[in-house]
């Protein structure tokens, strides 16, 4: 009988060996409550408590002190697993179980050297083995009030049937007075101390059940929070892919609109660009007719043919200047950003509505005062100065009365450069000033309605402002804000 009980000692402490080395395998995957040191110490030491009881008979009585010792150990290190379940474990207590055990283990010893009963020992022994799995019984029951795992119940249960089956066993011994381990070995409460310890054996590998649940919920909502993040992360790609091909087909239509913007105020003014053309063209043909005819004679007067051929170059140029200025100001492409003086500008697109401003009998005055350059894309800038221009001709004209003025001023302002397009028309309501710059809102029967729009959001583009006001000599005026150039503020210092 002794040399089975040493062969389930062994048995057991390999079953636990094993598990003490699952404790390392793969560690950097381990919840550190997998790794716990707790735990790691408490498989150790009931190792060593197997050991020792199943070498006792081959080494020496001496080994029966290190088995107790470790039972004890492993006993109250399981309990501060448990509890550091729930809350962290102090050192203070930590100290004070290990006070507790080495003060057992010396009392144990003393029996032992006294000559003390089997009877004696278990009467020290039985007691703090009952209390301790008493404890872990009760630290497992406030755990499971947060956790209402199946296997936590299940240990549970055979942690409080390890205390009823140690009870049993201590009574046994107190109930058959037999002196010594193979004495009691011998009777009937064989039973009761294998059922003991294969609680105890089985609360180990339920512990290590409950554990590697746990490792695996852990991993399991790892895994789905980081399905979840890709998700969100493909969603949030897919949308920012949406977006930008959403900003792309605004900034299409939106250079589609200006060109649109364009193609209508070509409409407008042609009527003015055909006639400034028409001019020069009658007078080249006036002067070619001419020509002909004193080329018939026989001696023409040379300085007469010489003063028609250069009446007829300077049409030509005005022809090829028309054109020119129509095609900058028209013309869709790319033209980057360059530093430009705004009077220049201005005075570059006068041409433009002379004849327009003549029909409809309206005083065009400049004011140019602005001497900072600014930052320009002038083929869009262009279409902001026309639209404003246009509208003011159009809101003078629509009024019958003898005066009808547009004022044209550029200034200087603090780091900033202002362009004012003032008339003496109508005016603008104050509710239609809050509403003019939106898409497609126009005062006008005819139209696109965008031009407003659009100057507004050129004038964004290059960073300045546009506001509108009333005319304090009556009608109204737009106010362009511009940035000054960088290069020519650095020039100020």
């Amino acid at each position: 009988m002794q040399e089975l009980n040493q062969i389930l000692f062994l048995l057991f402490a390999l079953i636990l060996a094993a598990i003490f080395i699952s404790t390392f395998v793969d560690k950097d995957q381990h919840s550190e409550m997998f790794s716990s040191l707790h735990w790691r110490w408490a498989i150790l030491t009931r190792v060593m408590a197997y050991l020792s009881w199943a070498l006792a008979p081959i080494v020496g009585a001496g080994l029966l002190t290190l088995a107790n010792f470790s039972m004890m150990s492993s006993g109250l290190l399981l309990v501060l697993l448990y509890r550091s379940w729930r809350v962290e474990v102090s050192k203070s207590i930590e100290i004070f179980y290990l006070a507790v055990v080495v003060i057992l283990t010396i009392m144990f010893e003393v029996l032992r050297q006294q000559g003390a009963t089997y009877e004696k020992r278990v009467m020290l022994v039985g007691p703090v083995s009952i209390l301790t799995s008493f404890l872990a019984c009760y630290e497992l029951l406030r755990y499971q009030v947060e956790n209402k795992s199946s296997t936590l119940k299940i240990l549970i249960a055979v942690v409080l049937g390890q205390v009823i089956m140690t009870t049993i066993l201590v009574a046994q011994v107190f109930t058959r007075s037999q002196d010594g381990v193979s004495g009691f070995i011998q009777t009937r409460a064989q039973l009761e101390l294998w059922g003991t310890v294969s609680a105890h054996l089985l609360s180990f590998i339920l512990t290590s059940s409950f554990l590697y649940q746990q490792l695996f919920i852990s991993k399991r909502k790892t895994y789905l929070a980081l399905q979840e993040k890709r998700l969100e992360l493909d969603h949030s790609t897919k949308e920012k892919e949406e977006i930008t091909h959403l900003l792309a087909e605004r900034e299409e239509l939106i250079q589609s609109l200006i060109h649109a913007n364009k193609t209508a105020l070509t409409g407008a003014l042609s009527a003015s660009v055909a006639h400034e053309i028409n001019q020069p063209i009658g007078a080249i043909k006036l002067n070619v007719e001419y020509l002909k005819r004193k080329l018939e004679k026989d001696s023409p007067d040379l300085a007469i043919v010489r003063d028609v051929i250069i009446n007829i170059d300077q049409d030509s140029d005005r022809i090829a200047a028309i054109i020119s200025s129509m095609q900058k100001i028209f013309r869709q492409e790319d033209i980057q950003a360059v530093d430009v003086n705004l009077n220049d500008l201005v005075l570059s697109l006068s041409d433009v509505f002379k004849l327009k401003i003549k029909n409809k009998n309206v005083e065009l005055n400049f004011d140019l005062q602005a001497e900072a350059l600014v930052t320009l894309n002038q083929e869009a800038f262009q279409q902001v100065i026309l639209n404003l221009i246009n509208n003011a001709i159009d809101a003078v004209s629509s009024l019958n009365q003898p005066e009808r003025k547009i004022l044209i001023e550029t200034r200087n302002a603090s780091r900033s450069v202002e362009l004012i397009i003032s008339d003496n028309g109508p005016g603008v309501s104050e509710d239609r000033k809050q509403e003019m710059f939106s898409l497609v809102r126009s005062n006008k029967e005819k139209g696109l309605g965008l031009g407003l729009w659009l100057s507004f959001y050129i004038v964004n583009r290059h960073a300045g402002s546009i506001r509108c006001e009333d005319n304090p000599e009556g009608g109204a005026r737009f106010i362009i804000s511009l940035p000054a150039s960088e290069r020519y503020l650095a020039s100020q210092l």
